[in-house]
């Protein structure tokens, strides 16, 4: 069974390589996470390294697709960014903390016949 896996913020952080740790199953990494790594790229620590070298392989993926729509990893499994708005999120997933809209996102899938699992390091 392809299980879908949302990456938080902090699981990139602390492993950069963690997007192709998931076999043949989908990963989405929501636009809120996309624009939290970029706030990092400017520090001089383990952080800003670690955000800067996603970028660099989020940009190699790009070169094969629309990350929106989703690109193949050489796993087998799929990354997507997810862009969908925070806006569009219900109130009761809390859209007022980037867990919340992580929560929707992984709640999404499961609607549609996929089997949501968080990378949430607060989880």
């Amino acid at each position: 069974m392809i299980k879908t896996f949302v990456l938080d913020t902090n699981v990139l952080l602390h492993d950069p390589e963690s997007m192709y740790s998931f076999q043949e199953n989908n990963i989405v990494i929501p636009m809120g996470v996309i624009e939290e790594l970029d706030g990092f790229k400017r520090a001089n620590d383990e952080r800003g390294r670690s955000a800067r070298l996603i970028a660099r392989r989020l940009d190699g993926l790009r070169r094969k697709g629309k990350l929106s729509e989703g690109v193949k990893l050489k796993s087998g499994g799929t990354l997507r960014i997810d862009v969908g708005q925070r806006e569009d999120v219900p109130p009761e997933f809390s859209v007022s903390q980037m867990d919340g809209h992580l929560h929707y996102q992984g709640h999404q899938p499961a609607h549609q016949g996929g089997c949501p699992r968080y990378r949430d390091a607060g989880l």
